[in-house]
């Protein structure tokens, strides 16, 4: 169950960026790609993200990601 905490934080639908340790990760492919947060997964440490263009929702850790 995501924690309350995360919901509010991220709520579904608001626009998410990478962090810079999120570029590292994803090693700068999408440094500049903005995405939705759609859900959240079962431990309540990761969003699922749509990043625009893309298909499905993606998981990324709460660390990685920032509101815009």
């Amino acid at each position: 169950m995501p924690s309350p905490a995360l919901r509010l934080a991220f709520p579904k639908g608001c626009r998410v960026r990478l962090t810079a340790m999120g570029r590292l990760l994803a090693r700068n492919r999408k440094e500049e790609r903005m995405g939705e947060v759609e859900g959240y997964s079962l431990d309540g440490e990761a969003l699922y993200v749509r990043w625009d263009g893309g298909g499905r929702g993606a998981p990324w850790h709460r660390d990685y990601v920032e509101r815009v």
